[in-house]
């Protein structure tokens, strides 16, 4: 099956075929490629691409063990590469929110990219139950002006109720009310 194809290809991440398979490994659930995908995943001598869709995939596998090497990878002072930190956010957001959103207030530190921000809010805001932690944790932080635009956008497009969130948003980037009623002079 999947594992028998897919393994082989990974073992040697030179392979253009590489980055679909961990990705492929990561969906079907293939616990047995877990080692191989944390260990592509923390060694920085594999290309980012590779890194990232090991990333991914450990999101995708799920559990206590993937949700240990994403903290890991997030917090690590010798990781330097922000798109694995990135890919590290983005895989914990989609896999578990409330663990994330404690993490969001560092990672914005480290990252204030507006691609890797844009990544992550999508993460939270993917899932139903991503709305309040990340609101929860933006409460009390102060974030980039730019930042909290960032996610005040795609907190209003992503068609949930973002009330509480897009009051976060505003209060920790220092925005004020971002709703304002035009005079027919102005519209």
């Amino acid at each position: 099956g999947v594992q028998t194809c897919a393994l082989p290809i990974l073992a040697k991440p030179a392979d253009s075929r590489s980055e679909n398979a961990a990705r492929l490994l990561g969906m079907w659930k293939i616990e047995p490629a877990r080692k191989l995908l944390e260990e592509t995943a923390l060694s920085a001598n594999q290309s980012v691409e590779i890194r990232s869709a090991c990333i991914e995939a450990i999101g995708l596998l799920g559990g206590a063990k993937s949700e240990q090497l994403l903290t890991k990878l997030l917090n690590a002072a010798d990781e330097k590469s922000l798109p694995v930190k990135t890919q590290a956010m983005v895989a914990l957001a989609s896999m578990n929110p409330q663990v994330a959103s404690s993490e969001m207030s560092r990672f914005i530190s480290l990252n204030q990219e507006a691609s890797s921000i844009s990544k992550v809010f999508d993460a939270f805001l993917g899932r139903k139950d991503g709305v309040a932690p990340l609101a929860a944790s933006m409460a009390n932080a102060t974030v980039p002006a730019d930042v909290a635009k960032i996610g005040i956008r795609q907190a209003k497009a992503s068609g949930q109720n973002v009330t509480s969130l897009v009051g976060a948003l505003e209060k920790a980037g220092k925005l004020g009310s971002m709703d304002r009623n035009l005079s027919k002079e102005q519209l």
